[in-house]
């Protein structure tokens, strides 16, 4: 059951896989037993990590912009309310006869005063300051996606270590048991059951080595994605 349910269990990981990377078709590949290697600065202090998302992921780029642009369309709604001042100037020619001609300058400025326009002026500086107010708060909620979601990443990724790291020495020994457990049957000195138990031991200490390394690469793989460098 164990061993169906296994393969089972692969055959969904592959799927997944392709539905990943664009495919729609099984087979032409294989997936290679390859660990992912260490995340550059995964063991850096937590500020410095955060520093790094900050400045590479570019969701947040992106809204910082929305940001900056309803800032400046709320600039420039409320510059409706200021006097406008404007200037002009003409200049003509005017003869009664071709060699008495005259030229005529002529110039003048403006100066428009808004008094009243019916409130479409400040319920447009109340919309952009509405429009402001949404961009920053979204800015705001990805700062702390961004920030719990390094500190999870991260968290995980020193758990995994020292787990993997745990999970080799347990490894280790149910390897030397199962070898002394193999002296003494071979020699007579141990039964078929101190035997059997020392091999379930070690497949176990096996398998939770090989589950070590996939945590230890999914929360690698976790991390590159808060950095924005995935």
């Amino acid at each position: 059951m164990a061993l169906i349910e296994a393969e089972s269990a692969w055959q969904v990981a592959r799927c997944v896989l392709d539905q990943a990377m664009g495919r729609t078709s099984d087979g032409g590949y294989d997936v290679a037993d390859e660990d992912l290697p260490p995340v550059a600065g995964e063991g850096e202090p937590f500020d410095a990590l955060v520093a790094r998302a900050q400045a590479a992921r570019p969701d947040l780029a992106a809204q910082r912009a929305l940001v900056d642009a309803a800032r400046a369309d709320l600039a420039a709604e409320r510059g409706g309310l200021a006097p406008g001042l404007t200037a002009q100037a003409s200049m003509a020619a005017t003869a009664i006869q071709p060699q008495r001609a005259a030229l005529n300058w002529e110039g003048g400025l403006g100066l428009t005063v808004p008094i009243w326009a019916g409130g479409d002026t400040r319920a447009r500086i109340a919309a952009a300051a509405a429009r402001l107010d949404q961009a920053q708060a979204a800015l705001d909620a990805l700062g702390i996606d961004l920030y719990a979601a390094v500190a999870a990443s991260s968290a995980q990724v020193q758990a995994a270590r020292a787990t993997l790291e745990a999970a080799g020495e347990a490894r280790d020994a149910a390897r030397e048991r199962l070898r002394l457990a193999e002296g003494r049957y071979a020699q007579g000195l141990g039964d078929a059951v101190e035997l059997s138990d020392a091999q379930l031991d070690a497949t176990r200490a096996e398998l939770g080595a090989v589950r070590a390394r996939f945590d230890l690469a999914a929360a690698r793989a976790a991390l590159l994605a808060a950095l924005g460098e995935g």
